[in-house]
Parts: C-alpha cells; sequence; structure tokens
C-alpha cells in the first residue's frame, strides 16, 4: 500500500487551501483572544503582552500566507503524498 501513496499526488483547488489555511489561523486567533478575555476578567491588571505578541505574529503570518498563495499563478496545487505524509 506504501509503494502505492509514493506514486500518488493530490491536487487541491488554490481557492479551498487558501480558505483552510486561513480558517485555521483564525480559529488560532481567536482562541489567543478568547484567551486573553479570560485572563483579564481574572485579573483587569494582567500583563497581555506575550498574548498580543502571538497574535500579532498570527496576523502577519496569515499576511504573509496569502502574499505566497496569491504569487501562485496556477488554480490548483499538486501535493505529493509521500512528502505531506514525511511532514506530518
Amino acid at each position: 500500500m506504501m509503494s502505492e501513496l509514493k506514486e500518488k499526488k493530490v491536487e487541491i483547488n488554490k481557492s479551498v487551501l487558501i480558505e483552510n489555511c486561513c480558517k485555521q489561523i483564525d480559529e488560532k486567533i481567536s482562541a489567543l483572544k478568547l484567551e486573553r478575555l479570560m485572563e483579564w476578567e481574572k485579573n483587569h491588571n494582567f500583563d497581555s503582552s506575550s498574548i498580543d505578541q502571538k497574535l500579532e505574529q498570527l496576523k502577519e503570518e496569515k499576511e504573509q500566507l496569502c502574499a505566497l498563495f496569491n504569487n501562485i499563478s496556477k488554480e490548483t496545487i499538486e501535493f505529493d503524498i509521500e512528502r505531506l505524509l514525511q511532514a506530518s
């Protein structure tokens, strides 16, 4: 079965890939905002700088990801299944 997978590739529509990646980053951002709110509820004087820094990094990551995908001219993106399995 693994030998079959080594030769297979999967194609994903670029717009679907962008949507899913952005959705994952947005979920992380929402979770951090909720964490910040919960900490603020416990202590109105808490230092939110570490959470704010993570939020800023995620926003930058999302912008970079969008720029990367926008530079891809193809409407579908092909992935090698073997490389995906190695990466996970």
